[in-house]
């Protein structure tokens, strides 16, 4: 198997994780189709933000394809890139499935420090805020990519002009997705907010949001997956993910005082949005978790790693996408597909939406009706008035 190396490099002020690997053209695609990916000029690879998510991402997504080796990532030190004069430091975006990458920034410096203090200046305004961590690395990024582009200028010199070229020609024109442009365009108009200066328009460009269906398992497809965890604490996360609905992050962050058994409920803490909640807690959940607690005496956490700590993302995902792999299941299944099926199957049971959204601790009920157009079950099910016609 292929070994890829994972090793921090500094972009625009920074820190990236650059993707390091033996060139072939079956690890360069997959590398360019990594959620959240840019490419460098200067380092001349992939990268993603350095965050412990996106480094769990990077090793689910080449799971059994190359080995994924973090150990430059422990020593924290940062790669120095080739030493070529006018290439620039810069990140480009890369459209899905396109690893011919467009020179999108040639004849950009890098950003400036005016411009880079002021970015580090907001972080600490969304810290302060208690925006979550994802929400401010992201935000942070996309406006090093903002000042980059129109670098050497300084942040109170741009106009409204400037934030409409970059929307074109970054998102736009190359196609990409509504969250990224919805995202980037987000982070210019609350750094001007906080900053002053220039009021970002409304009338800026953005694409029209598709409705996509989520992907939704059956229940005798999740038997076939559960019935391939053999690990008595990969049994007990992955049925609570799917028997409360959870996501995986909202499960792996419970603790033990979180369980109820006695009410039949558990409490989410923080989830999306940071708001708590309370989820049913089924019998059947209860008895694995039970059952999994008198074996292996967690501590704090609910799920913990080997090495004591809270059990991570990347194992939580690698484990289920074994589980898939053996089933014998070649969709695009992951641990959210879980709670995709969960409300769906609670709707096919004439669960009133209501309480469904509730539990998945929705604010916005749009969100919840989509599971009303995947419950196929529900609309075969459904007469149609010629049948009664004796034609």
């Amino acid at each position: 198997m292929e070994v890829i190396s994972a090793k921090l490099i500094l972009v625009l002020g920074a820190k990236h994780i650059g993707i390091y690997y033996p060139y072939s053209v079956k690890l360069h695609q997959l590398a360019g189709q990594l959620p959240g990916v840019r490419w460098n000029h200067a380092y001349r690879r992939f990268c993603i933000p350095a965050t412990r998510q996106n480094l769990g991402v990077l090793i689910e997504h080449f799971a059994g394809i190359a080995n994924v080796d973090i150990s430059a990532l422990k020593n924290n030190e940062i790669q120095k890139p080739p030493q070529k004069r006018g290439v620039p430091n810069t990140l480009l975006p890369v459209k899905k499935g396109d690893t011919k990458i467009a020179a999108r920034g040639q004849g950009k410096s890098q950003i400036t420090q005016v411009n880079l203090d002021k970015i580090k200046k907001l972080g600490r305004v969304m810290e302060e805020r208690r925006y979550s961590r994802s929400t401010i690395d992201t935000y942070l990024s996309m406006l090093r990519q903002f000042m980059a582009y129109h670098s050497p200028r300084a942040w109170d010199q741009l106009n409204k002009d400037d934030i409409v070229e970059f929307n074109h020609a970054v998102f736009i024109k190359r196609n990409l997705s509504y969250s990224t442009q919805n995202q980037a365009i987000n982070a210019i108009k609350l750094f001007y907010a906080v900053h002053g200066g220039l009021v970002v328009p409304e009338e800026i460009q953005r694409p029209r949001r598709s409705t996509r269906l989520p992907e939704v398992l059956t229940k005798e497809e999740f038997k076939a997956i559960f019935s391939k965890l053999r690990n008595l604490k990969h049994r007990a996360l992955v049925g609570l993910v799917y028997g409360c609905g959870l996501r995986i992050g909202e499960a792996i962050n419970l603790e033990l005082q979180d369980i109820r058994p006695e009410a039949g409920i558990l409490y989410v803490r923080q989830g999306k949005g940071r708001n708590d909640r309370p989820v049913p807690l089924s019998s059947a959940v209860n008895g694995l978790l039970d059952k999994y607690i008198r074996v292996y005496a967690p501590g704090t956490w609910l799920f913990e790693g080997k090495k004591g700590g809270q059990y991570s993302y990347s194992s939580s995902r690698q484990l289920f996408k074994r589980a898939v792999r053996a089933s014998g299941l070649r969709r695009h299944i992951t641990l959210h597909t879980l709670r995709h099926s969960y409300a769906t199957h609670l709707l096919q049971s004439g669960t009133d939406i209501r309480y469904i959204q509730e539990i998945l601790g929705h604010r916005d009920p749009k969100t919840t009706m989509i599971y009303t157009r995947v419950t196929m079950h529900d609309l075969r099910s459904i007469k149609s008035p010629f049948d009664d016609m004796d034609l």
